[in-house]
This record gives C-alpha cells, structure tokens and sequence, in this order.
C-alpha cells in the first residue's frame, strides 16, 4: 500500500512539474480590430437613439397628458402632472447625455 501511495505522489508530482514547463503562444490582442468591431455594433444604436430617445419621452409625456386630463378633479390632485412630467424629462435627459458622451469619445 505504501508503494501505490509513493507511485501516485511521485506520478502527480512528475505531471505537474510537466505541465508547468509546457509554454503556450498566446496570440496577440489586436486593439484596433477589436475596438472596430466594437465600433460596429455600438454606432448604430448610438445613432438611433439619439432621435429615439426624445421622442418617446415627447409620446410618453403626450400620453401621460391624455391620461391625466381624463381623470377626475380629486385625482388630479393627488397626483401632480407636473411631477411625471419631470421624471420622464430627467431620464430622457441621462439617457441622451449618456449618447453624447459615447459618441464624443467614440466608443
């Protein structure tokens, strides 16, 4: 039993100092190619998304202005058009400077 043992350390031992002498070539990351390709998929929806975004912010606050005079007067009340209105202004607002900055910097 002690042989088996002895066999199977020095056969372990004999694998890993093997497999820690093989080098393997690595290829070389192309920054340009990737950066192209990146480039490619990004440019697109950069592009329709500059246009997109104010205008389904414009729909969704024409919606929300439909909607809104429908309600009855105690409703209206309780919820502020106004402050709808503004959230969706903001997050128009971030999502439209998050394209500029993207497409000021080129990614």
């Amino acid at each position: 039993m002690k042989n088996k043992i002895k066999l199977l350390s020095v056969n372990t031992l004999f694998f890993i100092t093997t497999i820690a002498n093989v080098s393997a070539k690595t290829p070389s990351f192309n920054e340009g190619e990737a950066k192209s390709f990146v480039e490619g998929y990004m440019e697109p929806f950069i592009n329709i998304g500059l246009w997109l975004v104010p205008l389904a912010a414009a729909v969704s606050v024409i919606a929300l202005a439909v909607k809104y005079f429908s309600k009855s007067e105690d409703e209206r009340e309780q919820k502020p058009f106004i402050r709808h209105v503004g959230s969706i202004i903001v997050i128009a607002i971030i999502a439209e400077a998050i394209q500029v900055l993207l497409k000021i910097f080129g990614i």
